[in-house]
């Protein structure tokens, strides 16, 4: 499949439920191109029209949408489009032997799941509705009330490795097979805090030797929301501390040593400091914007104007290809910024109260980078502007010690979890614009962004 059969199977399915008059709002709600006249088509060629002008940029955003909003009579052509959208999303593999594997340590608890719940999840995700049935089905198909009765009531007749091949969960695609454990260990589906605990430790059990582990992202309700994260690609922890746009070294205290209880002691003119709790979806411009709304209790369309002011002053005078690199990421992606992460300049990524002629070769140097982008999946992306100061000594000579001081850094950071980029100053005296364009771009779709 492709994004030109994918629009034609939503343009078909639209076509049945919208009317001529309803089509022109509902493009616009999706921000679809406008269709041609009524007098000028079908309204499936109108839609199928509409759909072929979407920018290339913007088809896997429009196609997410889509889904959202269209339903298919055909389960299983749904599960055709769902498996080509979700494709284009990072995820971690899935071989059928860790599938096995996982398998094997379900087992199925009514005190923890709900049935209701569990039962929708199955026929959301797996073939168990006989495609012959379709809407006009007055019950459940044969493959269902054999699961009602060989899982649901009679737990022991099937062992988890008959019930997922039941399913046809080996052959589902890994973006499916993750998707349902998710699902499985979810508020909604089990809204037991004992089995949600029993039912991660048994999957991470496996899933940690495949590099993946169900790691607690959010809350709901007062219930743990667990998200199945690639070890291998990001960091194990979210953010705690978040200390950014400062002009001069922090200063911290421990209200409470026993709780790790540390507070930012400097001013807000001199250092900001995001108190909030980072979701797996990262941190974007527009959780920043409401953030420091509420922190200067100004509106919310001031407040923006405000923060990015704050940001860029942060940014060394001495720094001309720093400021550069800032303000192209905004005239690039223009409107798109508040649903990206946020670009986050002069961070501290490393704090020591003490002096380095006291800390001598344990000294933590480079504690503070140019910018930081807090991606989904807790993902952390550090970007370095080099100017002539990150390779040269006194008198403008190139530092041998210097530069490998740097690559030293570099090592380190990514050995702790963090992806580190640098661009060379020279780059953005050319054209800023497309180097700023074709590197975000590349990095929003491999974490998974759509601008």
């Amino acid at each position: 499949m492709d994004f030109e059969e994918c629009f034609a199977l939503f343009a078909r399915m639209l076509s049945v439920r919208l009317t001529h008059d309803r089509i022109a709002p509902f493009c616009d709600r999706l921000r679809i191109p406008s269709p041609i006249a009524p007098e000028m088509g079908t309204k499936e060629r109108r839609l199928r029209e509409s759909l072929c002008r979407v920018e290339p940029s913007q088809r896997l955003d429009v196609a997410r949408r889509l889904l959202d909003e269209v339903s298919f009579a055909d389960q299983a052509q749904r599960r055709r489009v769902e498996d080509f959208v979700w494709s284009h999303d990072p995820c971690i593999e899935m071989p059928l032997r860790s599938r096995r594997e996982i398998a094997e340590e379900f087992f199925f608890e009514p005190e923890w799941l709900d049935v209701d719940e569990f039962e929708s999840l199955l026929r959301r995700l797996w073939c168990v509705d006989d495609e012959s049935e379709g809407i006009f089905a007055s019950g459940p198909s044969d493959l269902l009330r054999t699961i009602r009765r060989h899982v649901f009531r009679n737990r022991e007749d099937w062992s988890g490795d008959y019930f997922f091949k039941k399913l046809g969960a080996y052959e589902g695609t890994s973006h499916r097979f993750v998707r349902f454990l998710e699902a499985i260990v979810s508020p909604v589906v089990c809204p037991n805090m004992l089995g949600q605990d029993t039912y991660v430790r048994r999957f991470n059990s496996v899933l940690e030797e495949w590099g993946g582990k169900l790691v607690e992202v959010d809350q709901d309700g007062g219930y743990p929301v667990f998200k199945l994260l690639d070890l291998g690609r990001v960091s194990r922890k979210p953010v705690r501390l978040l200390v950014f746009a400062t002009k001069k070294k922090p200063h911290f205290r421990f209200r409470r040593v026993a709780d790790i209880d540390l507070e930012v002691v400097s001013s807000s003119s001199d250092v900001l400091h995001y108190d909030r709790a980072i979701p797996a979806s990262g941190l974007s411009w527009r959780d920043l914007q409401f953030w420091w709304s509420e922190e200067t209790s100004a509106p919310l369309d001031q407040a923006k104007a405000s923060l990015y002011r704050r940001l860029q002053d942060s940014i060394p005078k001495t720094s001309p290809p720093q400021m550069e690199f800032f303000r192209q990421f905004f005239k690039v992606f223009g409107d798109s910024v508040p649903s990206l992460p946020a670009l986050l300049p002069e961070v501290w990524l490393h704090w020591d109260s003490r002096q380095q002629e006291h800390r001598r070769d344990e000294d933590l140097k480079y504690h503070r980078m140019d910018f930081l982008m807090l991606m989904p999946g807790f993902a952390r992306v550090v970007l370095e502007v080099d100017g002539q100061q990150h390779y040269s000594g006194g008198g403008g000579a190139v530092s041998v010690g210097k530069y490998a001081a740097h690559m030293r850094a570099d090592r380190d950071l990514r050995l702790d979890g963090y992806e580190v980029y640098r661009f060379g100053a020279k780059e953005l005296w050319g054209d800023s614009a497309k180097v700023v364009e074709v590197f975000f771009r590349r990095l929003f779709e491999k974490h998974g962004v759509s601008p």
